[in-house]
Order: C-alpha cells, then structure tokens, then sequence
C-alpha cells in the first residue's frame, strides 16, 4: 500500500512519486529529521513496516526493485530487484517490456519474518528470514608460525557456533493472477492464510504449503526449503474490473462474536454475495477497486472467508 502505520502507531511511512519514501512521526505530526537517499530511479508505490525488526521499512517501485531500509538512519539495508532466478535465466537476464516486474503491493506476516510483494507480472515474491547456508570451513592451519602469539592471541575470541540469519528468497507464488498484483494481506493475527488482489479483478487466496508459511524457516536441504511457501487455494472474481487494494479483517477473539457474524454474513450474502473462499475463519475481506458503468465505483466490496 501507498500509506503504512507501524505497529506502535508512532510512523507513518508514505510512498512517493519522486522514488523517495517520507516517515512521519505521528506525534508531531512532521517528517523525521533524517531525508531518505534517492533508491528508487522511478515511483516508489509501496511501503510497509516490519513488526519483528522495529526499525525495518519496506519499499517498493516501479522500477522493479524492493528495498529493505533502517528508517530511524534512513539507510538502505538490503534490495532485490528483477525477476525470478528461473525468468531471469530465460530472458538472459534482461527485464521484459510487457507486465514486468514492477513491485506493486507489499505485505509483512504478523510475526515480522515474512515479506511478500506483489509484482507487475502477476506473480508474488516470496522473502523469508531464516539460517543462512553454513560456509565451508576454512583448511587448517599446520604452520606453527600462522598461530597468533602475544596479545592477539590471549585477546582472540573463539568463532560463534550461532547460525547466521537473513532474508532467503523463497520460490515465487505464480498462477494466482494474470496481471498485476495489486494488493496483499494475511488472513487474521497468524498469518495462515495469504490473500491477494489483482488488476485481473480477482481475489486469489494462497494456504501454507510449508513451515515457511506459518514464519517457521524449513531446515536446510529438506523438501520444504525449495518448495513454494504458499500454494494456491482457489481464485474468485470481485464486482470490480480491478482490485486496487485489499484488507482482511476479523472479530477480537476475546469476544463471543458468533451473534454478530451471523448478521454480517447475512448482509454480506444480500449486498453482494457470500463469498467462501477458505477457512479463515470469521474474517472478512474489504475490498476497493474500480468498475466503469456500474454503480460499485467508489464503493468497498466485503466478502467473508468461510470455512
């Protein structure tokens, strides 16, 4: 989305046609003193906090990259940029000129260690942090001469045996949407279910196809770790021509809300037509998008993920 809270309500990051995001503090009402580096070479369309790391933003554009930023430094810490490995290899590389991989929607798992981003092409990127490869060891060391002596050696630390972790990108989500990717949202507060929006009009709703989908990384060289985190359920068309942007909401699970979801459904079944899409359950989709002649335009379409 164009607009992103942070978890404490404290920023508001804002993305911009110039290719430089803009955080406010909600506070004061006022940009962060510290101005953003210029990343981006076209529109930046998207932004999105992390919850897990709280000093991560996310940014997307159209010039097909996705960055990873420190906001409180206004420093970029990461980018992916182009195709998937299997496209790119096709292509020799090179950015197709028809539906490319522009990034146009992102969206974090509630537990911070997924980021998903909705592309141009149709298809959506998959990035997950988790242990990275283990380097080979070093050979050792059989000259006696190559050992450190004096201070060095009373002050050398022993290596870590902790894994490093990082942003490992997964197997992209294809064949939900034939065009762009233009919204994104997990289904309720564990991100079990991923729905998405399409410039094709259509809801696409993905279920966990590994541990990588419920934020627990797959252990290395296991059947998991190269496959899709995601797989898809089923797709259904909306009352819009395009779907701009999309939420997933539910009850407060403190509360007995069986009374009140009843009349929504009831509701939602009369207006536009009960929508079950996966189990998910209780959840209702909210859904803008733009539909040309018909009396849906500016309107929000809602649709209840059933079980």
């Amino acid at each position: 989305m164009g607009i992103a809270l942070s978890q404490n309500g404290k920023y508001m990051a804002i993305a911009d046609d110039s290719g430089i995001p803009k955080v406010f503090d909600m506070h004061t009402r006022k940009p962060t003193q510290r101005r953003f580096r210029k990343k981006h070479s076209n529109l930046c369309m998207c932004v999105a906090f992390c919850c897990h790391f709280s000093t991560d933003l996310w940014t997307g554009g159209m010039d097909a990259c996705q960055y990873q930023w420190d906001f409180t430094r206004a420093l970029p810490m990461a980018k992916w940029a182009g195709q998937s490995m299997a496209a790119t290899a096709a292509s020799g590389g090179a950015i197709p000129m028809f539906n490319p991989p522009f990034v146009y929607s992102l969206a974090v798992h509630p537990n911070g260690r997924q980021v998903v981003a909705g592309l141009g092409t149709g298809a959506i990127r998959v990035l997950q942090w988790q242990s990275l490869p283990t380097p080979a060891p070093a050979p050792p060391v059989s000259s006696a001469s190559k050992q450190p002596k004096g201070k060095s050696a009373k002050h050398k630390k022993p290596a870590s045996t902790k894994p490093e972790e990082g942003w490992v990108e997964q197997l992209w989500l294809q064949d939900g949407h034939s065009y762009t990717v233009s919204a994104l949202d997990y289904a309720n507060d564990t991100g079990s279910y991923l729905v998405s929006g399409g410039l094709d009009g259509k809801l696409a709703i993905w279920e966990p196809n590994t541990p990588t989908a419920s934020g627990e990384a797959p252990s290395e060289g296991s059947e998991a770790a190269v496959a899709a985190p995601f797989r898809l359920q089923k797709t259904a068309p909306t009352v819009f021509d395009k779907v701009e942007c999309l939420v997933v909401v539910g009850p407060d699970p403190s509360e007995n809300t069986g009374c009140q979801t009843t009349a929504a459904k009831a509701d939602v079944t009369d207006q536009l037509g009960a929508l079950s899409l996966g189990s998910a359950r209780d959840s209702i989709i909210a859904v803008g998008g733009t539909a040309p002649g018909t009396n849906f335009s500016g309107r929000i379409a809602l649709y209840q993920l059933q079980c």
